[in-house]
């Protein structure tokens, strides 16, 4: 039987050859890979990759060199996590808070559930209505050929793969029609371009809409709940939409009626004291 000193050091030499065999490996046998692969598979920029480690919303690289690193595959993951939820307007703070909490798999989950939310969404918004062509679009609303054109050029409207239109769009052009007929014509000078400051306004509304709904909900809400949150986000969000509209109309003629007030009390002259001689 061999001395225990002995067994205890061949142990230790044992575990320190099995160490400097695994220090020993290249990285690519461990299914590493460098920032210039990283970055062709996410067509992600390598000062991007650079921030995202700066971040924390990546792992270290290992370094081999002064000008060599080596990152884990599961980067590649994450920077595909990341793309998606910045499309979803969140900012890189509120996605490395998903990463701490949620982790890696608990995310991916996560944003697979995201992808069936914006679904839902698009049924709820979308309804089940049929396409309609150009010209029953035209003989419904009144609207001119080179008209429906403009709208779309404009990108107000919006056609599918077989020249048909959506029933938003399709209510648009009605809806446009109307202030047509209301007197809103191209004689007194509104044109179709005009309206293009609604969509810009929308735009940046439902951009902030979807970065604070996410923000609330995304790794904080069951997923069981987020579908009815949704329903009542949207059709919640339009009432307030259309009251605050309402009520910012009414406070700017406010504003304009009284300073109009003032102008008008200050235009006129002062009135004169009558004195005695008037009288006389």
């Amino acid at each position: 039987m061999a001395p225990r000193n002995m067994t205890q050091r061949n142990r230790a030499q044992e575990n320190r050859a099995q160490e400097n065999s695994q220090s020993t490996q290249h990285p690519r046998s461990l299914g590493m890979i460098s920032i210039k692969e990283l970055s062709a598979k996410t067509n992600e920029t390598k000062a991007s990759i650079h921030h995202y480690v700066m971040l924390q919303l990546l792992p270290l690289p290992l370094k081999t060199a002064r000008n060599m690193a080596w990152y884990s595959p599961e980067c590649i993951e994450r920077i595909q996590l990341i793309r998606e939820l910045q499309a979803r307007k969140l900012s890189l703070s509120n996605i490395k808070e998903l990463f701490d909490t949620q982790g890696l798999n608990s995310l991916k989950e996560l944003v697979l559930s995201t992808q069936s939310m914006d679904k839902l969404v698009q049924s709820l918004l979308s309804g089940q209505h049929s396409p309609i062509s150009a010209k029953e679009l035209m003989e419904k609303s009144g609207i001119r050929a080179e008209e429906l054109d403009e709208l779309g050029k404009v990108g107000l409207i919006k056609t599918d793969l077989h020249d048909c239109y959506d029933r938003i769009s399709a209510d648009l052009v009605v809806a446009i029609a109307k202030m047509r007929r209301g007197g809103m014509s191209e004689e007194l000078g509104f044109k179709i371009t005009d309206l293009m400051f609604y969509r810009d306004a929308m735009d940046w509304l439902v951009d902030e809409e979807i970065r604070y709904f996410d923000s609330k909900v995304l790794g904080k809400v069951p997923k069981e709940q987020v579908g009815s949150l949704l329903q009542i986000a949207i059709k919640g969000g339009e009432e307030v939409v259309s009251l605050l509209r309402r009520r910012a109309i009414l406070e700017m003629l406010d504003t304009i009626n009284s300073k109009t007030r003032r102008d008008d009390i200050t235009a006129k002259p002062p009135r004169r004291r009558m004195s005695l001689q008037d009288y006389q």
